[in-house]
């Protein structure tokens, strides 16, 4: 489900009831949707957003720091390491 069908279902619903009632209702229905992946201990899978690449984007930095520290990201050699090899 992405936001945009939320705020579709919203919109529907301010049609026929007040905004405070309608936020309920979606509320409502996000509630419904996450206890269903909770209880079935499945991802939420949107086609919208890929996860992969938001998870690879967010630990990219902090890897390859941690490469460049051990001296495995390429041309990261430090003075006191090249000398030694």
């Amino acid at each position: 489900m992405t936001k945009r069908t939320l705020a579709s279902k919203y919109k529907s619903l301010m049609v026929r009831k007040s905004h405070k009632r309608a936020i309920v209702a979606v509320a409502h229905k996000m509630f419904r949707l996450i206890y269903s992946l909770l209880s079935r201990r499945q991802p939420c899978l949107d086609q919208a957003i890929d996860c992969a690449a938001m998870g690879a984007k967010k630990t990219a930095p902090r890897w390859i720091k941690r490469l460049k520290i051990i001296d495995k990201w390429p041309g990261s050699s430090t003075p006191a390491a090249s000398a030694a090899h």
